[in-house]
């Protein structure tokens, strides 16, 4: 007998493939939950992406705006810094001046001028930062006429980036333009101190129309002329213009009492400074003037003469200087050249001129007191036409010097063609 095939039922098969239906159902619903979970996945990380990225070029534009914004400041101050310096040169010899359009020496309010490209030796009228290349411009403009004493002008600088011309920026600074010294400087009395005179030896002169010694604090009690011999002109207290009154009391131009105690340095300066001073003294060293064309002689212990014409040893100053005539004073026709300033600074103390020399200017010793220094005499053996001048007390002079009482503002030249350039304090706007 053949063995029979034994079939399932057709409620076997039923069963059968309802199992399978519901296995392959389970296994799609399966697939789609992980597609969905990795779709979702896959955004999240996109989004990620995204911000991350957008970020990193938000931070990247903000530094790379940073850098600009410091290169156009740094630009824009570089491009002041040269207009303030080519301002101090227009006006180192004031024959010179800005161009304006009224003429040099003659702007008036409103004016304006432009200063010549800032020179960059590497990239011409640019100047190199990292990120770009700025071109700056200065621009002048008077604020006053430019005959007004002070005058003001108001200087401009302007940097603009070469790759973005929206990145820019200006600062503006004003600054005053004043005349060299003030009327004593030019005509002050032979001899002038701050306060007290004693202990005068040797056989100094001074020869004067007018007051032969002027004390700017002092009282007549503490001015003891000593040695010094007057010529028969009696001895004053002050100043006949407007320094000094007949009492030793600082007045002003109305000859009223003056509520404001003025240094000797400001009483013949102005609002002129040592340091600047200083600055006019080695511009003029560095131009090679020689004792015929310098007007600044500023002595401290870095003082040199490129042309060598000058004699200054440490110790004592043996040159002529200033240009006159070799009479006595004003008992006799005389002309000036151009006058000088020969200032010592306190660092050297009071050293003595020496030598027989003849000096036409004004002689000016910072130092506050002379009196035990060395060279403390504060002369040997000169001839001084104008003023010799001593900041503080005189407590010693020994020396054989002649002062001759000589106004100095009608001389041509020199001092009265230096104007001061000086910043304005808290006049600095940037935008």
């Amino acid at each position: 007998m053949s063995r029979q095939q034994v079939r399932p039922s057709s409620m076997e098969w039923q069963i059968s493939g309802q199992r399978r239906i519901r296995g392959d159902y389970g296994r799609r619903q399966c697939g789609a939950a992980a597609l969905l979970v990795t779709l979702i996945l896959v955004i999240i990380a996109s989004l990620s992406a995204l911000v991350v990225n957008t970020a990193a070029f938000n931070e990247q534009k903000l530094s790379g705006n940073d850098i600009r914004s410091k290169e156009v400041y740094a630009a824009a101050v570089g491009a002041l810094e040269y207009g303030a310096s080519q301002l101090e040169l227009a006006y180192f010899d004031a024959d010179s001046g800005l161009a304006w359009p009224s003429g040099i020496l003659a702007g008036l309010a409103g004016e304006t001028v432009t200063a010549a490209p800032f020179v960059n030796a590497a990239a011409g009228a640019t100047i190199d930062q990292q990120a770009d290349t700025y071109t700056p411009t200065v621009v002048y403009t008077l604020l006053t006429d430019e005959s007004a004493s002070p005058a003001i002008i108001e200087v401009a600088a302007t940097a603009v980036a070469e790759g973005d011309t929206h990145i820019t920026k200006t600062i503006t600074m004003q600054y005053l333009i004043s005349d060299f010294g003030t009327a004593s400087l030019w005509d002050g009395p032979p001899l002038a101190i701050e306060n007290c005179l004693s202990d005068v030896t040797g056989t100094p002169d001074i020869y004067s129309d007018d007051i032969a010694i002027g004390s700017l604090n002092g009282a007549e009690a503490c001015v003891d002329p000593g040695a010094f011999d007057l010529n028969g002109d009696p001895i004053s207290i002050g100043d006949a213009s407007i320094a000094w009154d007949t009492n030793g009391t600082h007045v002003d131009e109305d000859g009223d009492p003056d509520p404001l105690t003025l240094s000797l340095h400001e009483t013949f300066f102005g609002v002129t400074t040592a340091a600047q001073l200083k600055a006019i003294s080695e511009k003029e060293a560095e131009a090679n003037r020689g004792p015929a064309d310098r007007t600044v002689y500023y002595i401290d212990a870095y003082f040199s003469d490129p042309t060598g014409l000058t004699d200054w040893n440490g110790n004592s100053w043996s040159d002529d200087i200033g240009s006159g005539t070799t009479g006595p004073g004003n008992t006799a026709p005389y002309t000036i050249d151009h006058a000088v300033v020969l200032y010592f600074d306190e660092s050297v103390g009071c050293p003595p001129i020496n030598g027989n020399v003849e000096i036409w200017g004004l002689v000016f010793y910072q130092a506050v007191s002379c009196d035990t220094q060395i060279g403390a005499q504060g002369g040997g053996k000169a001839d001084v036409y104008g003023t010799v001048a001593f900041s503080g007390d005189l407590n010693k002079y020994t020396a054989n010097t002649n002062i001759y009482d000589v106004d100095l503002s009608g001389g041509g030249g020199g001092l009265k063609d230096i104007k001061i350039v000086t910043a304005l304090p808290s006049s600095w706007v940037d935008f």
